[in-house]
């Protein structure tokens, strides 16, 4: 088990007040502002991330005696029968949050909007001074190739050097994960029938950049709906950043724009 999913309880009872004090949290305005603005776009979370948690908290909590979610039933709520198959209903429900919120967690941490008080919440560690052993400013880029743009997922390969043959994390500098920020938009068409791919993101900030993922891994993939995505162009940045002192980020390096098929 990767040591992120150590902080996401996996039995049904810890579970359960630990998804309620995340998705309140997540959930939560920030300040008073038009429009407003919420802890979840604070800690860099995605609209799409975002409802796909709102989902599996419905599902775990609906509030609703007639389609009760998993644990309204495995803990009698509205006064339902638990069974076994309540509770294997509860295990699929805490399985599919560890594989969407593990990542999200690790992306979270590196947030400068996080404080201590989210940290207990998310069940994130203060960062353990014994382990930040690496201070010296990443100055690496971290080059891209893709390497498969077929079906619901695109594939990547990192590397620190620009014509390497394997993937491979930054290495002698820490523990490292890799931040991707990414586009996918359609190209246009001129007069004369010529694919004209979308513009550039200005930078790392560019609004356009709304799909983020963050791997542990120097080869993964980033999943894409292939009805709407098939022919239009996937674009951005990524960087090394180091794990246990979250303040040392290397340069945003661009990704070689790369058409879905």
């Amino acid at each position: 088990m990767a040591k992120d999913e150590h902080r996401i309880p996996r039995e049904i009872y810890p579970f359960d007040p630990y998804l309620v004090r995340v998705f309140t949290m997540l959930s939560a305005l920030v300040g008073i502002s038009i429009p407003p603005v919420y802890m979840w776009q604070q800690l860099g979370l995605t609209a799409d991330e975002f409802a796909k948690i709102t989902a599996i908290f419905k599902r775990w909590r609906s509030g609703d005696p007639a389609a009760p979610g998993a644990y309204e039933l495995h803990d009698n709520i509205f006064k339902i029968t638990k069974t076994e198959d309540t509770r294997k209903l509860c295990i699929k429900v805490i399985d599919d949050f560890v594989l969407l919120f593990t990542p999200l967690l690790i992306r979270m941490e590196g947030s400068p909007n996080i404080t201590s008080a989210l940290r207990t919440t998310l069940n994130i560690a203060e960062p353990n001074p014994e382990y930040v052993r690496h201070t010296a400013e990443i100055t690496d880029a971290c080059y891209t190739k893709t390497i498969s743009t077929i079906g619901e997922k695109v594939e990547f390969e990192c590397s620190s050097e620009t014509n390497s043959k394997r993937p491979s994390m930054l290495k002698d500098q820490g523990e490292m994960v890799i931040e991707t920020i990414l586009s996918v938009l359609p190209p246009s068409i001129d007069a004369n029938k010529n694919v004209i791919p979308p513009l550039a993101p200005t930078g790392s900030n560019d609004p356009t950049l709304n799909l983020k993922q963050t791997s542990v891994k120097a080869s993964f993939f980033i999943d894409v709906i292939p009805e709407s995505s098939r022919g239009k162009i996937l674009q951005g940045f990524c960087r090394w950043r180091d794990v246990h002192n979250t303040k040392r980020k290397g340069p945003w390096t661009p990704i070689p724009p790369t058409q879905i098929n």
